[in-house]
């Protein structure tokens, strides 16, 4: 009995115990949608917990003491590392949806007249439903699309900028500046 427990012991003495904590805290998206990309940050940055795109993930390429960018649809997981073995468990971001962005408008905006009197009609060189006019350049109305002209009724600088429902453009096409005069009108002689 004592020689199969003297057995016993040594065979534990040869056992390496490999245990890594699963992370705790969990990872902050940008925006969730997101156009174009996602940046993802860890709430406790750590050189021993990775950014992984799958929960068995083994990379050691991506710790979470610096953000992670996302840039396709996906979910993204942390996981701990001890430098010997892994974590059983991780932290998700949950499905991360990150939309396309759609191309820059490439037409041309051309005023009716510039000076104008009194107002100015816009007319846009490719009219689409997807492209709008807008008073910014990081203007997001969808109230007038391209296929319509747009009336200036005062001086300044109108955009097109493409949506494709999710994203807008990071690109606009202007019209420069639009200068719009207010003309008094020409009395008859009695």
């Amino acid at each position: 009995m004592q020689a199969l427990l003297l057995l016993q012991v040594l065979q534990l003495q040869h056992l390496r115990l490999c245990i890594a904590v699963k992370p705790i805290r969990h990872d902050n998206v940008s925006a969730n949608p997101s156009c174009g990309s996602a940046t993802l940050t860890y709430s406790s940055p750590n050189s021993n917990i990775y950014w992984e795109t799958s929960a068995s993930g083994t990379s050691t390429g991506y710790p979470t003491t610096s953000s992670y960018t996302l840039s396709s649809t996906g979910t993204i997981y942390a996981r701990a590392y001890n430098g010997t073995c892994w974590s059983s468990g991780t932290v998700n971001s949950g499905s991360v949806t990150v939309n396309s962005i759609p191309s820059d408008p490439s037409g041309t905006i051309s005023p009716s007249a510039n000076p104008a009197c009194g107002s100015a009609t816009l007319s846009y060189s490719s009219p689409s439903a997807n492209i709008y006019w807008e008073t910014s350049a990081s203007g997001t109305s969808t109230t007038y699309a391209t296929t319509s002209s747009y009336t200036l009724n005062s001086s300044g600088t109108i955009y097109a900028r493409a949506y494709n429902g999710s994203c807008w453009s990071t690109g606009t096409v202007n019209s420069g500046a639009v200068t719009i005069n207010h003309c008094l009108p020409i009395r008859a002689e009695q």
